[in-house]
């Protein structure tokens, strides 16, 4: 749980015996990479190695906002002058419904769920993290990201900014 839901509980729902337990990330499993490595993950996963490639690790529900991410991705990569990537891990409520939307569109990759190994290759092999989530607590995703030393762009939530 964030700092920014305890200080909700206890603002909004007067709820005083809260405590946040900070989550935590393996910094030995996840760290960055160097630009030879990332090239051998691409090929590996096939992703085109000149590319700037985005990513999201996440349920793919409401909350998530993911559908919001996808409208955006689309009308921003419309014109296909862009060699952007946006690479979707996760699974939930709206997979199959985003996936039949957009199925046609060859700049968005669904990888469904994925091991943390996988995980791992996948945002090593990435330039960018992204998010456009309504509600999170603290994210891992986010923490995991960070530390593989990926540029963050976040919806402006609480949990997001502390």
């Amino acid at each position: 749980m964030s700092n920014s839901i305890k200080l909700n509980l206890q603002n909004q729902h007067k709820i005083n015996n809260v405590f946040v337990v900070e989550n935590e990330c393996d910094l030995k499993t996840f760290r960055p990479t160097n630009k030879k490595n990332q090239k051998k993950i691409r090929a590996k996963y096939n992703l085109p190695l000149k590319s700037t490639i985005w990513i999201y690790c996440g349920s793919l529900t409401k909350r998530k906002n993911v559908s919001f991410l996808l409208d955006t991705w689309t009308k921003i990569n419309k014109k296909g002058k862009n060699k952007n990537i946006l690479i979707l891990v996760g699974d939930g409520n709206l997979k199959n419904e985003l996936f039949e939307k957009n199925k046609n569109n060859s700049t968005i990759l669904f990888y469904g769920y994925q091991k943390t190994k996988q995980v791992l290759g996948l945002m090593r092999a990435s330039n960018y993290y992204i998010s456009a989530s309504h509600a999170e607590g603290f994210p891992n995703a986010i923490l995991e990201a960070q530390a593989c030393g990926l540029p963050l762009v976040l919806s402006r939530i609480n949990p997001h900014v502390s």
